[in-house]
């Protein structure tokens, strides 16, 4: 029952976090920022290599805040599925 408890709470963690304004306001400054980077015509290529990193970097923050939602949805669809074979 523990992995239960913290799967939904991660997950609505999860939620909070990607519906906070600020944070939505944080990760896009941040993203523009570092586009900005890429078209700037006199940025240099280690400016470059820094901003790919970090958008790579917000990518996987944005990734893995999906698979916490992925593994509640998986755990819902066999919560589902173990009721309804109970039912039987």
């Amino acid at each position: 029952m523990d992995d239960t408890i913290d799967i939904k709470i991660r997950a609505a963690q999860v939620r909070t976090l990607q519906q906070d304004p600020v944070f939505q306001d944080v990760m896009q400054t941040v993203r523009d920022a570092q586009v900005a980077v890429f078209l700037n015509p006199k940025g240099s290529p280690e400016a470059r290599e820094e901003a790919h990193a970090i958008i790579r970097a917000l990518g996987l923050v944005d990734r893995h805040l999906t698979g916490v939602l992925n593994e509640e949805a998986v755990f819902d669809k066999r919560q589902q599925k173990d009721q309804h074979r109970g039912n039987d």
